[in-house]
């Protein structure tokens, strides 16, 4: 479907650079939504490609701004076709070139196919916030190459670093994240749930939170088992190891008890005249914890647990949940990880779990 565009018979500085002016019509943009963003087209002709800057990539709105697959996708697709859309760009007086505001990799792809002269719409904005909306729906190629999240990122940073909406300055993190999304849809996003909070988390570091991060039960085991130097889930030489998610290494402690009791009253012994049994426990928690506050208040409350069964439930059977290993699970807002094991032991004078150094 051709556009009928009607430009004015203004003369611009710039088109001194032109080849020769052309017309839009054959060309496929939506050119309404210029207009409908508060800009303007001022002129269209064919420049060498000497005369237009794309080297910085100050313009572009992807994250990634030299893609070869894509630039030979759309090579292929030129030279059977021919350029649906012509690249749009504004007038840079300082440095005398032309800046691409769309059609980077369209720009490549002509120079590609060795076009000496680049066919080019010059356009402005009065508003360089509605220039940023502008360009984010301009440059969504939804058959070929749509905007990634890394996208998205570089866009809601860039209106945060002009100072859109004061998000620079806001603690305000559910207004502010309102706002990103309703700014990413206005933009021509289409993310799922998630992946706007990736992008918003991925743009306000300051709203960044600790995360709990997940422990298999196989790297558990084999972790216990360099620990321990102990098979799991068996008495030897009166030890028993463990090594179990929070839940389950619970249940496991009390199948580590009812065994110890058997074994007592089968052999008719006299509990004190053996030596002590000891459980040694490697446990972890769920990721769904989420941050260090509530990690933190877990690993608390099953100290707890373990200190009330060794002084009030364990003593009949001479039985001692001797340590406590909680895995390294908590990565901060940065992304650093949690260095080393938070080991406990059981001092018998203080009836209570002692942090051992690391």
């Amino acid at each position: 479907m051709n556009n009928l565009i009607v430009l004015n018979d203004d003369k611009y500085v710039f088109e001194d650079l032109f080849v020769n002016k052309i017309s839009l019509d054959r060309y496929q943009n939506s050119f309404d939504t210029i207009t409908e963003h508060g800009g303007k087209i001022l002129s269209a002709g064919m420049v060498p490609f000497s005369k237009i800057d794309i080297s910085r990539g100050a313009h572009q709105t992807r994250a990634k701004d030299y893609d070869i697959g894509h630039i030979k996708i759309l090579t292929q697709q030129i030279e059977t076709d021919g350029l649906a859309c012509i690249p749009t760009v504004e007038w840079c007086e300082d440095i005398e070139k032309f800046c691409v505001l769309s059609g980077h990799h369209r720009i490549y792809a002509l120079k590609d196919l060795n076009e000496e002269k680049i066919p080019i719409c010059v356009v402005s904005f009065s508003n360089n916030l509605k220039k940023e909306f502008w360009k984010q729906q301009e440059n969504q190629h939804k058959a070929v190459k749509p905007h990634t999240s890394q996208d998205a990122i570089k866009f809601i940073i860039g209106l945060k670093d002009s100072g859109y909406k004061s998000w620079d300055t806001s603690n305000n993190e559910l207004v502010v994240k309102t706002e990103v999304y309703d700014s990413l849809r206005e933009a021509g996003y289409k993310l799922g749930g998630g992946v706007e909070y990736k992008v918003f988390m991925g743009a306000f570091k300051k709203f960044r939170k600790s995360t709990v991060t997940t422990v298999s039960k196989e790297e558990a085991e084999k972790n216990a088992q360099a620990i321990f130097n102990q098979p799991k889930d068996k008495w030897k030489n009166h030890s028993y190891v463990i090594a179990s998610g929070e839940d389950a290494s619970r249940k496991c402690l009390m199948v580590a008890a009812r065994t110890r009791c058997e074994y007592i009253i089968k052999n008719n012994l006299n509990v004190y005249s053996i030596p002590k049994s000891t459980v040694s426990i490697l446990t972890y928690f769920p990721a769904g914890y989420k941050d260090k506050s509530v990690l933190d208040k877990n690993r608390k409350s099953y100290l707890e647990k373990m200190k009330m069964l060794n002084k009030l439930l364990f003593r009949g059977v001479n039985l001692t949940v001797d340590k406590i290993y909680f895995e390294p699970q908590l990565k901060d807002k940065s992304g650093k990880k949690e260095i080393g094991y938070q080991r406990y032991h059981w001092d018998n004078e203080k009836s209570d779990f002692v942090m051992e150094d690391k």
